[in-house]
């Protein structure tokens, strides 16, 4: 898989998909722990891109629809880990540390959405449910889509329990082609799998769905993981945004990622 990196002093400020910023109408990026500088606020005027917009994440199936500037203040008041707008040069986003960040782009009716995806929000369905609001609120073809999903905790690291296994049933048709069992009551489980077959199963065709696949947490160089962490606190900003079809949009100026630790290294 293919991806570039957009770099500051050295160290990858956030990545990004080429395949989905074909065109030029989508902007994009998933940031790293080693993208903490605000970029000058020069270059935000012409995007409006000073902030990017987020929900109240408590990893359940609650969507937002952002359509005019009234729905903000129910964004900010209400949890939802899935944001969809077709607003032009309005940045989504959601905060990741081990849970998947999935990106929808309906390039016919002009429409985003940036979905956060735990193992709840997994079981919840909220990668399809986000799909069906496309279509309910844009007229969205699942077939149109492109989507992405960008660096989450691996199956390399990612061991669960019965409380997951129990409920990985309710997620996926195949769910078993996305867990691998170990001894006795464990398992570990690919995230970045079952919420690309969930987007299969809600009508995306699987070349039209692209996977940065890195582990968040063997690459804690670039990444912070709440597990490889333990728990200590400190998360990535991921970000999309309709542009007005600019090939190069410049850089947003976004917030740094949640955490107080500096990263570095190379891929």
């Amino acid at each position: 898989m293919s991806y570039h990196r957009c770099m500051a002093s050295g160290n990858p400020r956030f990545l990004t998909l080429p395949s989905l910023e074909a065109g030029g109408e989508v902007f994009h990026g998933f940031w790293t722990r080693g993208g903490r500088e605000f970029l000058p606020s020069s270059t935000a005027p012409a995007l409006r891109v000073d902030r990017v917009i987020t929900g109240i994440q408590v990893h359940g199936d609650g969507i937002a629809v952002i359509r005019e500037e009234a729905d903000l203040a129910t964004v900010k008041s209400r949890p939802f880990d899935a944001l969809l707008t077709d607003r032009s040069e309005t940045a989504i986003g959601v905060y990741t540390a081990d849970c998947a960040p999935l990106w929808l782009f309906d390039p016919h009716h002009r429409a985003v959405g940036a979905v956060h995806a735990g193992w709840r929000g997994t079981v919840r369905r909220i990668a399809g449910k986000a799909v069906a609001a496309m279509t309910a609120h844009f007229g969205t073809r699942p077939s149109d889509l492109l989507a992405a999903i960008g660096p989450a905790i691996g199956p390399c690291c990612y061991e669960v329990g019965r409380e997951v296994l129990d409920q990985m049933p309710q997620a996926l048709t195949r769910w078993d082609t996305a867990v691998f069992p170990l001894n006795g009551e464990k398992a570990r489980l690919d995230l970045q799998k079952a919420n690309r077959l969930q987007l299969q199963e809600a009508g995306i065709p699987s070349d039209r769905i692209g996977v940065l696949p890195l582990c968040t947490s063997c690459r804690r160089d670039l990444f912070h993981s709440y597990r490889g962490e333990r728990g200590k606190k400190g998360q990535m900003l991921n970000f999309i945004m309709l542009t007005n079809g600019l090939k190069t949009p410049p850089s947003p100026a976004l917030p740094p990622s949640r955490g107080e630790e500096q990263g570095g290294g190379k891929f």
